[in-house]
């Protein structure tokens, strides 16, 4: 490589790689370690030392080497062992100062020894016949009184301390491995493991550090005001920028991905001029099935695929149009229809449940326009409950998200539009339908989008406009009523597909999974 290519990348060399190779240049070596880089030099750290020598192997400047060590350090229980003393010195000196025979409990406020220093002490003492135990009562034996009369720094203390100043360096050996495992036990010690990373520079290094002296000019890393407002940029040389060199990966804090997914979803409907429905998870069974149209004995009912309050199980049903909803289950009412037939029993419409679905919430704000009035657009965003068996793609709860249009003058084409805008928003860059079948509405379809990484299509949920005898009972006339209600899961689970291989993984707290989610953008 020519000496004007060298120089041109020493010009575009980042500082922290200038000084990584100014350490190698003053110290005349051709192999250092992270950790000395980080000795010598005065302006880098051990992660500035371990990113620079990254950075300058990708350029084929050093070539690196990493050996894993297993090493001993202690504890903050051994720090204060070594600090103050072993807790059985410390015990044996107490009884020998004092001279008499002691009872346990009084030991204990006396000699001031924490509970689990004084359990390893007695432990200690008693195993080694320096103490003895009878009745309650500790007193010194003779070899006690000898062992307290004579304490010296045990051999304990003397591996605590070298492994304290050795530290990665501190050798097990059949001399000392019983004395270490001790301490390993009373939990003084620990063992970990670091990982060693020595450079070297390769032939190119050695090259590119002969030209390295010679490059003299003064380079800027940073252009500020003051150089540009003093013209000072003029008389220096602006090191290049590359875009694409590595730097440690940034992870800021951020929600779950889970409920990142409802937030950018309820922007959405609210960018679109809607407005947002509330109510609570529990609801009779009025609101929940039988506004919807849902007959009394339609299996979706049973205890096997609703959640069915206990305490209390009742709850109160909208009075105002209670007998509307009933002759419409029972023979039509108003609405052209036929009914049901059978029969219509307020017990148990009156049954309280776990929602089933958020399109309850829906029929409970129809029933308010019978006094605000419409056009209204509304959506709502909330957690439904089905007594599913919980597995790798079912659970119990979901998140649904529902909207209605309630406007004379809106077509089955508008709400094309509007779950065509919703999805485009979302990022699907094709969206299509095809006829499908829903309880509550007529004509129905379900939504189908285009995967814009896999280029399939996914179904997405169903949609369609309500059937009169929804709308009617409820609202007290008959006027075209837009409604869908796809579930969040399905966005998530495709949104996050290359971890997300079990639909209960939306839940969790995966600390791997939070920090690699990408932010929902789209």
């Amino acid at each position: 490589m020519s000496e004007e290519s060298i120089n041109t990348i020493i010009k575009s060399l980042h500082p922290i790689e200038r000084d990584c190779l100014q350490v190698f240049q003053q110290k005349k070596l051709e192999t250092l370690t992270a950790y000395e880089i980080d000795e010598f030099s005065e302006t880098l750290d051990l992660n500035k030392a371990n990113r620079g020598i990254d950075w300058l192997k990708k350029k084929d400047v050093l070539e690196v080497n990493s050996t894993s060590n297993e090493f001993y350090f202690l504890t903050k229980q051994g720090e204060t062992a070594l600090s103050k003393g072993f807790p059985e010195k410390k015990l044996l000196k107490w009884l020998l100062d004092n001279n008499k025979p002691i009872k346990i409990q009084d030991l204990s406020k006396k000699s001031k020894l924490e509970e689990k220093e004084q359990k390893a002490a007695f432990g200690i003492l008693k195993k080694n016949r320096f103490i003895d135990i009878d009745k309650g009562i500790v007193k010194l034996t003779t070899s006690g009184i000898k062992e307290s009369k004579n304490i010296i720094k045990t051999k304990l203390e003397k591996i605590l301390e070298e492994i304290l100043e050795k530290k990665e360096n501190f050798l097990v050996n059949s001399d000392n491995k019983i004395e270490v495992d001790l301490l390993k036990k009373r939990g003084l010690i620990e063992r970990s493991t670091s990982t060693l990373v020595s450079a070297s520079l390769t032939k190119f290094g050695k090259k590119l550090i002969e030209n390295f002296s010679t490059i003299k000019e003064k380079y800027i890393d940073q252009l500020t005001t003051e150089i540009i407002k003093s013209g000072k940029w003029k008389d220096v040389i602006l090191r290049p920028y590359k875009v694409e060199i590595p730097v440690p990966p940034y992870l800021p804090g951020k929600r779950h991905f889970y409920w990142q997914t409802i937030d950018y979803v309820r922007q959405v409907w609210l960018s679109l001029g809607f407005q947002e429905m509330e109510g609570t998870i529990v609801q009779t069974s009025f609101w929940n099935f039988d506004t919807l149209f849902v007959p009394q004995d339609h299996t979706a009912r049973e205890e096997q695929d609703t959640f069915f309050i206990k305490h209390p199980k009742k709850g109160r049903v909208d009075n105002e149009i209670f007998d509307e909803v009933a002759q419409t289950h029972l023979n039509g009412g108003n609405t052209g229809s036929n009914g049901w037939g059978g029969e219509f029993k307020k017990e148990i419409s009156e049954r309280l449940v776990l929602r089933t679905h958020t399109t309850c919430l829906s029929a409970k704000t129809i029933k308010t326009l019978r006094e605000k009035g419409y056009p209204a657009k509304y959506f709502a965003v909330g957690r439904c409950f089905r007594n599913e068996k919980i597995d790798w793609k079912h659970l119990a709860e979901f998140d649904q998200v529902e909207g209605i249009v309630v406007d004379p003058s809106v077509t089955f084409q508008d709400l094309l539009g509007y779950l065509n805008a919703f999805y485009k928003a979302l990022g699907y860059k094709g969206t299509r339908f095809r006829p499908g079948y829903y309880p509550y509405t007529e004509p129905s379809v379900g939504i189908e989008v285009l995967h814009p990484l896999k280029n399939e299509w996914i179904e997405m949920g169903g949609s369609g406009v309500f059937r009169p005898e929804v709308v009617i009972p409820i609202l007290g006339e008959d006027i075209p009523v837009l409604a869908w209600g796809p579930g969040i899961g399905r966005m998530v689970s495709e949104r996050y597909s290359e971890f997300l291989v079990d639909i209960r993984s939306q839940y969790e707290n995966n600390l791997d999974h939070l920090k690699d989610a990408p932010i929902w953008l789209r």
